[in-house]
């Protein structure tokens, strides 16, 4: 069995902006960042994976984290296929400003 942290940091002041920057930039180099409407076929090339195992979201709209096909993959639990191997993030950080 497989299991894929999800967390999710909502911005809700100055001070949490503070933590939660501090804490991404930290693991920044454990991270795949997945960007709003990126074509499946540009999203993995040689290596941009190799010893990551976070898939970081910023801002996504609901629909974007309910429909996006990698997050898809992932919770059906296919993961990223790449150069005949499949990747599996650890851990998927998906970054949120509270409306007001």
């Amino acid at each position: 069995m497989t299991v894929i942290i999800t967390k999710y940091f909502i911005e809700k002041t100055d001070a949490d902006f503070e933590i939660y920057n501090k804490l991404w930039e930290e693991n920044s180099h454990r991270m795949v960042f997945l960007q709003r409407n990126l074509p499946r076929q540009i999203f993995v090339t040689d290596g941009i994976i190799e010893n990551k195992d976070i898939l970081s979201i910023r801002f996504p709209t609901e629909r974007q984290v309910n429909n996006n096909f990698y997050l898809k993959q992932i919770r059906y639990g296919k993961g990223i296929q790449y150069n005949g191997k499949i990747w599996l993030p650890k851990e998927i950080w998906i970054y949120c400003m509270m409306e007001n």
